[in-house]
Order: C-alpha cells, then structure tokens, then sequence
C-alpha cells in the first residue's frame, strides 16, 4: 500500500479532522470516509513527497476549507530569515504603518513595550494601517498594551471561538447509558469598552495565511471600522485556530480546530480586498482607509446544533477491500486513541500498536483473516468491557454452548454445572476439560484468547470458558475430560438456547434464611423492585450474605441506601473524557484528555436501615455493575467482601461499528473506588480471599460461601 509512516500519518491527519473539524459536524453530507479511500488509492502509486502531499491534500480539498491545508513545515521557519520591515513608519501623508513581523514570533518582551509607545500618537493620525503578517503574537500586543481600546469611541464586541468537543464517545447504538454527548463549544467574544482617549482612527489590517489576527480587527471590521486586506489566496486561514500535525518529509498538515464566531451567530469572514503582489498590499491598504465607514455584512448563521455524520457500515464488505480494511484499523485507533478513559492502563504505547497491525489488515485476505485482525487489534485494550461482534467470527468459534457450564479452577476449566444427564452426554460435575472436538484445551485456549480482550487473568480465564465448549447450534460437542485418575470422552448437544438457560449462576430460593441469624440474597437474581420484601423477610437477622458473583439487576442503588449509616455517602468516583482539538497535536501521550470527574453518592432512603453485619460475595464472574454493587456496600457500611478478586472492568459500555457490520463495544468512561484509588484492570481485592477447588466442586460444595457463613459464626 505504502510507507508505513505515511500511513500513520494519514491516520492522525483523517481522525483528527473527523472528530474535531467544527464544519465537518455541519455538512453531514460529506462522505470523509469516501475522502480518505480516494486518498489511500492514490498513496498506493505515490513516490515522491511531492506525490503523498497531493494525496493529502485532495483528501482534505473535499472540506473546502482554505485554512485546512498541507504546507512546508520549514514555512515559518524561512520568513524569518527575510529581512524585518520597521516597527513604525509613516507615509508622506501621514499615515502610520505599523509592521509586527518586526519582531520575532517569541519576542513579546521586545514588542509590547514598542507598541505602547504607538498610544500618543493615536489622536488626529489620518490612518494606521496594521501589518500583522509574519507575526503570532498580534493578540497580545493589542490586548496588554490597552492599543485595541484606543481605536473605537464606541463598545465591540469581539467574536467568540467555536469548536468541537467530546464528552465521552457518544454510541453508535442508541443513546447508550454512559450520557456521552458531542457539541459545539462557543466561547463568548470579549466586550472592549473604549478608553477614555479612544479616537475612532480609520485601520486597515494587513493579514497573510501564518499571521496571527487579533480579535480587535474583527470586531472593528464588523462594525464598520476597519478593513482588512489579505494577502494571497488564504484569505480565510487567517481568521481560524489551527492544529497542525507534523507528517513527515519537510510536510505538516493544519486543521481548522477553532473558528471565530460573531455574536449574530455566523462565523464567515470576508476580507475586504484580497492582494496576490506583494508589491502592491500596502498601497492597497492605505487606500482602503478612505472606505471603512459601513459595516461588513453579515454571512448565513451556522448551524447552532451540529451532528457527528452517520457511521457507514457496509455491511456487505464481510471482507472489505483494502482501503476499506485501512479504514477499520484507523476507525479502532482514533476511537480508543481520543476516548478511552483507560489508555494509559493499557500498558502499551497505541499508537505502536497501530503500526503493528495495519501489515496485518492489508495482508487480510479472506473475511476471516480481516475479522480475526479486528478482534486481536480490540483485545489489546485488555479492557473486559471491550468485545467484538462480528457474524463471520461468531460462525466460526460457534455460538451455541452445550448444557453445561465451565468455570477456571485451580487454573483448569472445570464443569461447575450441567442441565440433565440425556443433553451432556455422560459429563459429570468436576470434570476437568482436556480437549474439545479434538483440540486439547491450551491451544483452543489460546485461539479464543487472541480474540478477546480481558482486563485481569482472572477476567480471561472466565471469558474464554464460557465459550470453551461452544460450536455451532445443533452440533455435537466431543469433550474429553479428567476424572480424577480416569479420563472419558462425552458428546454432548449444543444449542444456542442453552445461554438463556445459564444465565442464571445458581438456582434455588433467591432470598433465604440459612439460619435463625443469617440471611442470604442471590443478587445475581434478585429484581431491584424486591429489595423491599427481601428486607421485611431478613428484617430479625443479625446478617445478610449477599451473593455477587454474577450479574445484578440494578440493586445497588435499592440495596445500599437501606445499609448506609450516613447520608452524602460517596460510593464511587467517575472520570470521564472531555476531548477537545487540543488533542490533535499530542498524538504521543498516554492520557491528553481533560476529564469530568463526578463522586457518585449512594442515594438516601427513607425506609429503615439494616443495621446486622452484612458480607457480600464476589469472584470472576463479578463484572462491571456487580462491581459497582460492592463499591457501594463497601461505602455504605463497611460491608465484607469475601471470596477472589473481581474482573476489573467499570464504566458504561459504549459502542462503534467498522466495516463489514463488526461492532464494537468498550468501556466510555473511568470508575474508581470512593478514594480514588484504580478498579480497573486490578478488580476488586477481597477482604477476606477464598477461592473454590475441584474438590470442592466435585463434592458440591461452596467452599465462598461457606467461608463466609464461618466468619459470621466465629
């Protein structure tokens, strides 16, 4: 396809201006992914450096945006070369012209003090004209000088900046539980109010494509005060903010990221001259002092709502073409790269991993390959929340698990549970699992696990076994197990029904008493509008062991308030990502996102508090809410936890879809203890650990539980 490096570079440069460029929010018709293809073709044959700053720039020539653009990078370098005009001079006439590029773009110490000198003379002057070009540091010498005040007996207003902003990754898929939103930021425009020695001095501002142009020399242009004339054919690159991103060979590519925006709600600049010899710009500005006596105006108000363009799915592409497969690999770097909470828990550099696995998306030739490149690319988020649904994966591991239920223990999997003896063909609880269909369990281990992406061992070995024995629906599993010293080969049906029918990770009575002072609630089943009748029922106990291993239905928000002792209880601390254009240019750090950080209160009830000893019960299985359920009891009134560290993955999911209909889902934003201290990728640490043996299992014990019931008796 290309070198390497100029695809990474095509990969900032094109999800930067994805997520960032205000306009692209506002044209929902411009098909950026179609850009960026154009683009990747015409890489493919590119050679010279002149070739790739082509590609690029008809990728970007789609926005129509001057101000988004590939230049030289050595560009500001080499005007400082040229010799420096005087700071001030003026003309036979009388007219001040007044030229910034006099000093160097750093040396504001030297500019300011000259510029205040400039105030004297302000009374009576016939005309200044202003010659920003060449200079950055035009804002400052206005504003700290007081100069801009001088130049209008009446209030302006400057224009505000709008830009892109993200907080959190909005879902692809409905609107998601994390409330991740994307917006436009508007900044208000400063209020100039005049000097007591203000005069209103006719101006002219002389503006090039690197100039700086002060917030002064619009709002005097809008109202009739001032023109401005451009230099070249940027005429409106000098009116935005830019990132720019350095691409390689001498080339960096600017990308609007912040745009002036009036109080009229427009954001369009129009120079009032534009000047291609630069022979001629300041003659033509001293003539356009005379004709500065009505105001610019007004261009079409922007959108005041924008909205991200619909993700295309090409659902057809089970194996898309390359460019389509360098899209993919693009969409999961940018995705995670600007919005994962946890990307500096990852452990590896990103973007390092980009660059490992675009050789592998072109080199993807069948729907396979490109779905298992996808999945291997996502697992390496080790994040638990982040997982893959692609159809041709799900075809070929096979979706549909035999009636029966594989937990790791002792660092085997293990039967832990089956349906009845005619579907499991003969497997027994406590069978240890050494091969399926013929593939010794370490190497199908493995295949799954490349797949799959996993915060915590612990966390790994429970994902890969729910899908161990799985194969497709109505297929015959052949499972050869250890049975203690003997071995025995079983054939079990699967069938994809069988999910629903363990989703439950135990049976019984939900709510019980296991003595005359012990209460006991499966949380893994009990709906939150019980909490109230679990407590009448528990109400004369001295404890209550609440079984967390599993998956809850919402009742740490019911359960905790009837346990804690105080109100304003924080249960948990939320971090989440509000990302913003600054973020274009820090391509190589970890985490260069601000956050929202919020402390989550456990809610206040009413209703009379228990006030027994409570222990709750946690392993593996317990993910995401389950977790945040013993945050909260844990803050609520110091509640034990008892049995082995918890997955280690908190913060609502969101997701994003690539081509060929593979979705993906992630964690959106960062939760941590009431302390401040990490959940994710540790888990919960037990206060008391105690982990299940085969023994055990065989013997159809509950070895946490029973822990548990021993603490409280002792």
């Amino acid at each position: 396809m290309g070198n390497l490096d100029r695809l990474m570079n095509v990969a900032r440069v094109w999800s930067g201006i994805k997520f960032f460029h205000p306009q692209l929010a506002c044209h929902t018709k411009l098909d950026w992914d179609a850009a960026l293809i154009s683009c990747l073709s015409i890489l493919r044959v590119a050679g010279s450096t002149s070739e790739y700053a082509s590609a690029l720039q008809q990728m970007l020539d789609t926005l129509a945006d001057p101000a988004t653009r590939v230049r030289e990078f050595e560009t500001r370098e080499r005007v400082s070369t040229e010799p420096r005009p005087p700071f001030r001079r003026k003309t036979d006439s009388g007219v001040l012209i007044v030229a910034f590029g006099a000093f160097d773009n750093t040396d504001w110490a030297a500019a300011i003090p000259e510029t205040t000198k400039l105030l004297p003379d302000l009374p009576g002057t016939p005309g200044i004209v202003f010659d920003l070009r060449n200079s950055t540091i035009t804002e400052m010498c206005f504003g700290w000088t007081g100069l801009g005040r001088r130049l209008s007996t009446t209030p302006l207003v400057k224009p505000g900046r709008r830009s892109r902003m993200h907080a959190g990754f909005a879902s692809q898929q409905g609107s998601g539980s994390g409330s991740y939103y994307s917006g436009f930021q508007v900044t208000d425009g400063e209020v100039v109010t005049p000097h007591k020695e203000a005069s209103d001095v006719p101006c002219v501002f002389v503006a090039d494509a690197d100039c700086e142009v002060p917030g002064i020399a619009l709002a005097l242009q809008r109202a009739g005060k001032a023109a401005i004339v451009v230099a070249g054919g940027g005429a409106i690159a000098p009116m935005v903010e830019t990132a720019d991103i350095d691409i390689g060979e001498g080339l960096e590519v600017c990308i609007r990221a912040r745009e002036p925006i009036y109080v009229d709600g427009t954001t369009t600049f129009m120079p009032d001259a534009v000047v291609h010899r630069p022979e001629d710009i300041l003659e033509s500005a001293i003539a356009m002092l005379g004709r500065c006596s009505e105001a610019a105006p007004p261009g079409a108000p922007a959108p005041f709502v924008g909205r991200m363009p619909a993700e295309p799915r090409y659902p057809e592409m089970s194996h898309p073409p390359l460019e389509y497969r360098l899209l993919a690999a693009f969409r999961i770097w940018s995705v995670f790269h600007y919005f994962f909470p946890y990307k500096d828990l990852i452990g590896e550099d990103w973007n390092d991993v980009l660059r490992e696995f675009i050789p592998q998306f072109e080199a993807a030739d069948d729907a396979l390959s490109y779905a298992q490149a996808v999945a291997r690319m996502v697992a390496r988020t080790s994040d638990s929340h982040c997982f893959v649904r692609s159809p041709v994966l799900d075809s070929y591991y096979g979706m549909a698990p035999p009636a029966a239920r594989v937990r790791m223990i002792e660092g085997q999997p293990v039967v832990v549970s089956i349906g009845a003896e005619d579907e499991v063909g003969g497997l027994e609880v406590g069978d240890v699992v050494v091969s399926v269909d013929g593939i010794d369990v370490e190497t199908r281990i493995a295949a799954l696990g490349q797949h799959r992406a996993a915060s915590t061992p612990q966390s790994y070995g429970w994902l890969v076994a729910q899908r161990l024995l799985c194969g497709a629906d109505g297929s015959t599993a052949t499972i050869a197990v250890k049975r203690g010293e003997t071995a025995a080969v079983c054939r079990a049906l699967r069938a994809s029904g069988n999910w629903e029918r363990f989703r439950d990770q135990r049976t019984g009575d939900i709510v019980k008493h296991l003595s005359v002072d012990i209460g006991y609630v499966d949380l893994d089943r009990l709906p939150a509008g019980e909490t109230d009748a679990m407590f009448e029922r528990l109400k004369a106990t001295k404890a209550i062991i609440f079984d967390m291993r599993g998956y809850p239905y919402g009742t740490a928000w019911t359960v905790a308030p009837r346990l804690a002792a105080r109100g304003n209880t924080v249960g948990a601390v939320f971090e989440k990502p509000l990302v913003g254009p600054e973020q274009i240019e820090s391509g190589d750090t970890p985490n260069c996102f601000s956050i929202q950080s919020f402390a989550q209160k456990i809610p206040r009830s009413e209703k009379w508090r228990y006030t027994g000893r409570t222990i709750i019960l946690v392993d593996e299985r317990t993910v995401s809410q389950a977790e945040h359920t013993a945050l909260f009891f844990k803050e609520a009134n110091g509640t034990t936890i008892v049995g082995s560290p918890t997955t280690g993955a908190n913060g609502d999911v969101t997701q994003f879809v690539l081509p060929g209909g593979i979705w993906i889902w992630f964690t959106g934003q960062a939760v941590k203890h009431a302390d401040g201290s990490q959940l994710q990728r540790v888990g919960i640490i037990p206060d008391v650990q105690v982990y299940p043996t085969i023994a055990g299992i065989k013997a159809g014990r509950d070895e946490v539980l029973e822990k548990a019931v021993a603490l409280l008796d002792g």
